[in-house]
């Protein structure tokens, strides 16, 4: 009886850039079997011989096929499979509801993922391929759901930035895409599932795998 009432009153926050690929919030649907159906549809149109969140998700990075080669489709796709992979790893009778004023991405988040980064990158060469890392930088935030990390000027990566985007809370877990930037163009784009503590958190899962 405790777990059934547990699953009635689940529910899981859905953050304001979380949107299916015709711009609509994602918050507005009612159950996250909804927000599936609309990750699968967005499969379906963006990459060939896909149905579904599972199938998309499976495919090694860099290897699927879109229906067309264009950056801004390939930076779709992998948008979309970090939104999937969220959607996964939640119970797909879970409530949506919108985020919440206190929903945001702080410094400790920003400062733990890319500490997390670099760790990943120092202990192996192709995840140092793939992250892009380096020292200070100024945050910036758009709203509390978006905010931008920026290299320092005159470094080597003064081009580059990376945009963090809260996708969805459930509990302590904030689910997060990260687009690293160079003059403000998306490169790789991947997803983390952060576990916030009063400590300040630390980064549970990232997707994908690169290696």
């Amino acid at each position: 009886m405790i777990a059934a009432a547990q699953a009635e009153t689940a529910e899981v926050r859905l953050g304001s850039h979380f949107r299916d690929v015709a711009g609509y919030p994602m918050a507005r649907f009612g159950a996250l079997a909804e927000v599936m159906q609309r990750l699968n549809l967005g499969a379906q149109l963006f990459v060939r011989n896909v149905e579904n969140c599972q199938n998309l998700i499976a495919i090694p990075p860099g290897r699927w096929r879109g229906y067309d080669t264009t950056h801004n489709t390939d930076t779709i796709i992998q948008s979309l499979r970090v939104a999937c992979w969220t959607a996964l790893q939640i119970d797909p009778a879970t409530a949506v509801t919108a985020s919440e004023p206190g929903d945001r991405i702080t410094p400790d988040m920003i400062r733990g993922i890319m500490d997390h980064a670099e760790r990943l990158s120092a202990g192996d060469e192709e995840w140092a391929k793939a992250l892009l890392t380096f020292s200070g930088g100024t945050i910036a935030c758009k709203d509390p759901e978006r905010c931008t990390l920026s290299a320092p000027e005159g470094s080597e990566w003064a081009d580059y930035a990376l945009q963090f985007e809260l996708l969805a809370v459930r509990g302590e877990e904030r689910f997060v895409e990260v687009a690293q930037l160079y003059l403000g163009r998306a490169g790789f784009i991947y997803g983390v599932l952060w576990w916030e503590t009063e400590s300040g958190g630390a980064v549970v899962a990232m997707f994908p795998d690169v290696r």
